[in-house]
């Protein structure tokens, strides 16, 4: 799979150095001013924030991340280029899909780690059997799946673009269509 040349260039253009060093010390700086909103019962809030920015990277921005995965190439004419290349059909939809929403997971990986260290179950009112796994879970499908159906919706997008219309009958010179 890291041998998928769509996957590493992907990964090339979206995991940039100050993107990696930056963005951990701003979810931190974020955490830190929830945090001195209410310092004796954090927990909750900081939960709270950490699964809101979560959604917030993945849903929002990794699904328009994962449909201009597509759309973009087509935008640029580099599509056919690559859908004829030696690469199979699985490993491209991997090295886009994943490609070109690491950074969105990246982000989102922070935010996991951030919502399991202040979890607590009895102070956001959830029930005992739903534990910091299951929520896990929940929100790491969720966002697979709204990334997954963007970027269908991309592959749908495109295609919907590219239908054939009939041609229109030929003209002769100097004649103007009505109005």
């Amino acid at each position: 799979m890291l041998m998928n040349p769509e996957l590493r260039r992907n990964l090339w253009l979206e995991l940039t150095p100050h993107r990696l060093i930056v963005t951990p010390i701003l979810l931190l700086l974020l955490m830190l001013l929830v945090v001195s909103t209410e310092p004796n019962a954090w927990a909750n809030p900081v939960a709270f924030t950490a699964s809101a920015v979560f959604f917030s990277i993945t849903l929002l921005w990794g699904g328009r991340q994962a449909y201009d995965a597509i759309v973009d190439e087509v935008r640029e004419h580099t599509w056919d280029t690559q859908r004829m290349s030696a690469l199979g059909p699985w490993a491209m939809t991997f090295g886009k899909l994943f490609g070109s929403t690491a950074f969105n997971w990246y982000v989102g990986a922070f935010c996991l780690a951030i919502f399991v260290f202040s979890f607590d179950a009895d102070s956001l009112g959830i029930s005992r059997d739903w534990t910091i796994l299951r929520s896990v879970l929940v929100m790491v499908f969720t966002a697979l799946m709204v990334q997954a159906g963007s970027f269908l919706s991309g592959l749908i997008a495109v295609r919907a673009a590219r239908t054939p219309t009939l041609p229109r009958a030929p003209r002769a010179p100097g004649v103007f269509p009505t109005l």
